[in-house]
């Protein structure tokens, strides 16, 4: 909360302001940062994938990779559909400690090395993937680092930069009938 200018001695605190969507005849409300558990954050994002990244094939990587850091476990990656590249998803709430939490798994995933074993989890996941092709590029080039937030957090694009990762934003509208609208923006993979 906010309090605004002080008048006759009195302080009227105000709510910061909420965004709203209108859709329809149907009002949704932003949700804030602590509304969800990051693993309800995960799990909508994951839903939305596919259509969200349609060049892309969205697959489940929650193994373990190992950097000169430390150990790390994404949400998710993105496979192009050509197997021209691949992302490594970390979805985060944006009011987790950036320097406590989000940089140094980013770090982490970053400089992991990527071989056959995530190649072969990768498969195992998804068996419409043509795991030769996917082998060749985990083999090629690592994974692009993709940190998508719940709400906006424009600082932490510039000090992710450095690892050539991206920040983008997925977030999530509800209305009083539980349903939901989503807004993205921010760098996401073209």
């Amino acid at each position: 909360m906010r309090a605004l200018p002080t008048f006759y001695g009195l302080v009227v605190p105000v709510k910061d302001p909420v965004a709203r969507i209108l859709l329809g005849d149907e009002w949704f409300d932003e949700l804030a940062s602590t509304a969800l558990y990051e693993s309800e954050f995960e799990k909508l994002l994951f839903q939305e994938a596919a259509r969200i990244f349609p060049e892309y094939h969205p697959i489940p990587f929650k193994i373990i990779v190992v950097s000169e850091y430390g150990d790390a476990k994404a949400d998710f990656a993105l496979i192009h559909r050509d197997y021209r590249n691949w992302w490594v998803v970390e979805a985060e709430m944006g009011h987790h400690s950036f320097n406590g939490h989000v940089l140094p798994q980013v770090r982490r995933l970053a400089h992991a090395n990527y071989a056959e074993a995530e190649a072969q989890y990768l498969c195992v996941q998804s068996p419409s993937l043509d795991c030769p092709r996917v082998l060749e590029m985990i083999k090629g080039e690592p994974p692009r680092v993709l940190v998508i937030a719940n709400v906006p957090v424009p600082a932490w694009s510039e000090h992710l930069r450095p690892y050539n990762a991206s920040v983008a934003v997925f977030q999530i509208f509800r209305s009083k009938f539980n349903r939901y609208v989503f807004r993205i923006n921010g760098e996401f993979p073209s």
